[in-house]
C-alpha cells in the first residue's frame, strides 16, 4: 500500500519490526499461559478448601445456612472463609404434568408447538408454506416435528381461576429445590 502525503508525493509505508512482533507476541503467549496455569491452581486451592469448611466449619449467616472457618488472622484482608449454600427453587415440569393427569387437565395446561424444516431456496420455502396449507407437506420433502409440553404459567392460571382443583400445596409438591456450594472468602 502506497501512502501519499500532503505535499503530492508518494511516500513509504514503515518497515515492520519483526522482532518486536515475536517480543510482544511470545509475551502474550506467556502471560495468557501463567493465566491458565493461576486459574487451574486457584480452582485446585479452592476444591480443597471447601470440603475443610464442610467438615470443620461452623454456622454461618442470618439464618446459619453457611458455613465457615474463622481464620486466627487476617489473610490479605481475608478474616474467614465461607463455604456458600446457593438454594435455587424451580418449577418441575415432569411433576407439573404429573399433576395435570392426577388432576384431569392435562389438556388445559399444555402447550403444542409445531416446527416445519426445510432447506431450500426462499422460492421453495414459499411453496412449503403453501403446502402446509394444502398438507402435502411429506411430498414436498419438509420434517414436521411437534412438541407438547406443561406450560408452568397455565398451571398456575388454573389455580388462580380454580384454587379447589388446583391447590397452592399442589404447586409446591411441583417445586424442586436444589443447593450448590460456592466458596466465599470474607473480609
Amino acid at each position: 500500500m502506497t501512502v501519499v502525503s500532503r505535499r503530492g508525493g508518494a511516500s513509504k509505508k514503515p518497515t515492520l519490526n519483526m522482532k518486536l512482533v515475536i517480543e510482544s507476541f511470545t509475551k502474550f503467549r506467556t502471560a495468557k499461559n501463567d493465566e491458565v496455569a493461576a486459574k487451574a491452581t486457584h480452582e485446585s486451592l479452592r476444591d480443597t478448601l471447601l470440603p475443610l469448611v464442610e467438615a470443620f466449619g461452623t454456622a454461618h449467616g442470618e439464618h446459619g445456612q453457611h458455613q465457615s472457618i474463622e481464620l486466627p488472622e487476617a489473610v490479605d484482608g481475608f478474616v474467614r472463609i465461607v463455604r456458600r449454600a446457593n438454594v435455587s427453587e424451580l418449577f418441575d415440569l415432569d411433576l407439573g404434568e404429573k399433576l395435570a393427569v392426577k388432576k384431569c387437565v392435562l389438556d388445559d395446561v399444555q402447550t403444542t408447538s409445531i416446527m416445519v424444516t426445510f432447506a431450500g431456496t426462499a422460492a421453495e420455502a414459499k411453496l412449503v408454506m403453501d403446502a402446509i396449507e394444502t398438507a402435502k407437506l411429506e411430498a414436498m420433502g419438509a420434517t414436521v416435528t411437534a412438541n407438547v409440553k406443561v406450560e408452568q404459567d397455565k398451571l398456575y392460571a388454573l389455580h388462580q381461576r380454580n384454587r379447589d382443583l388446583i391447590t397452592a400445596a399442589d404447586l409446591d409438591s411441583c417445586i424442586v429445590r436444589e443447593t450448590k456450594h460456592s466458596f466465599f472468602p470474607e473480609r
